[in-house]
């Protein structure tokens, strides 16, 4: 989850998501008091660990002989995008000391690199943080290593230099060849269909100088880890200053068109997929004017279609978007900048829907009712005192 203005004091410190860290204990004697701490970049980064932004200290627990204990740590993104984050052992007590500390770190990718495919394939930009500790300039290089065929990667520079003790962002985009990688379909029962060409032996001779003859069969979806490298130029050798893996996941792109209305005292939200995205876990995410946040899971039918009502908790203006995350068959999308108004949707407004609007409305319609009686009286009065004149 990512919100731009999440507030955990106003959601009763929750996070918007929970980093959990497994310590394993090698050891022969227990380890007590151990904190981890946990770093994220967006978008991933190389060269020096100052691009990385801390989060909270995990809280101190401890770890058997033996034996593994999970440690949360809170996070709260405000954008979507590639994260890398970095896990450590901070501290920690024990009657013996450390014997390997080569295994006190470990990196994970958060999000997955999802291209998609209208025809042909949509090119997909990403970027990457390149960083020089150092008091001098560094050439650098960078390279992409794990491109299956048909996969490339075009830089906007892969040769350049950076500063002394300076950061520089590149910029790339993987392009995907649909004449080697063919570009999947909705499968016809809310899924996707993905596809390999498949060519019969090429022949020998004469015969070799035609074209093989190829088809495009079913296949399993299309994994690929990409390693993004970069190397300093140290004169007749390069050396390596680290590095990004992209878990590529191509696809396609799935369209959420949401409707809101009122139903009594509850909000309805509804919506449908196109192309129909079916059996897929998604969120209802509301936001109420405190700063809480509440989110209703929904799953979308055989027709990829979604819905779920909610009464709502607070007055004032009640935001609404719908997420579906990453990890489903379709490449992740969130719809957002809804909020429910008497007869219409869109971008939140000033005022909006409030729990006492049935009240307001009976007191509107009472005072209505009162004026027009007054009014009445007052004309009989008023044609009673002009026949008296008469």
């Amino acid at each position: 989850r990512w919100a731009d203005n999440y507030d955990p004091a106003a959601n009763g410190g929750k996070p918007l998501n929970w980093v959990r860290v497994q310590v394993t204990n090698n050891g022969t004697v227990d380890a007590t008091d151990v904190q981890v701490k946990v770093k994220v970049n967006t978008p991933g980064a190389m060269g020096a660990s100052g691009s990385w932004a801390e989060l909270d200290l995990s809280e101190a627990l401890a770890v058997t002989a033996g034996g593994s204990t999970i440690f949360n740590v809170p996070w709260n993104p405000k954008v979507k995008g590639h994260t890398c984050v970095q896990a450590e052992i901070f501290r920690w007590t024990s009657a013996l000391g450390e014997v390997d500390f080569t295994n006190n770190g470990t990196q994970e990718n958060v999000n997955d690199f999802q291209p998609t495919a209208g025809s042909p394939w949509h090119p997909a930009p990403f970027s990457v943080d390149v960083e020089n500790p150092f008091d001098d300039a560094l050439d650098i290089y960078l390279e992409a290593e794990g491109l299956r065929p048909g996969f490339s990667v075009k830089w906007d520079r892969s040769h350049f230099t950076v500063p002394p003790h300076s950061k520089t962002r590149r910029s790339g985009v993987l392009l995907i060849d649909e004449d080697i990688v063919p570009t999947p379909d909705p499968d016809g029962a809310g899924g996707v269909a993905y596809y390999e060409y498949v060519c019969d032996p090429v022949a020998t001779g004469a015969a070799s100088l035609e074209q093989p003859d190829c088809r495009k069969v079913r296949t399993k979806p299309i994994r690929m880890l990409m390693n993004v490298v970069g190397y300093a130029d140290a004169g007749d050798y390069r050396v390596p200053i680290g590095g990004v893996t992209y878990d590529v996941k191509p696809t396609i792109a799935t369209d959420i068109d949401v409707d809101i209305e009122p139903r009594g005292d509850a909000v309805r939200v509804s919506g449908k997929t196109t192309p129909v995205a079916a059996n897929q876990d998604m969120e209802i995410e509301v936001r109420y004017p405190s700063g809480r946040f509440v989110w209703l899971p929904v799953t979308t039918d055989a027709e990829g279609a979604f819905g779920a009502s909610f009464v709502p908790e607070e007055d004032g203006s009640v935001g609404i978007a719908v997420n579906y995350p990453e990890g489903g068959d379709f490449a992740a999308v969130k719809v957002d900048g809804r909020l429910f108004v008497p007869g219409k949707t869109g971008v939140i407004p000033e005022k909006g829907f409030c729990l006492s609007c049935t009240v307001q409305s009976v007191f509107w319609i009472v005072t209505l009712v009162l004026l027009v009686a007054i009014l009445l009286i007052v004309l009989v009065l008023w044609h009673a005192i002009r026949g008296r004149r008469v």
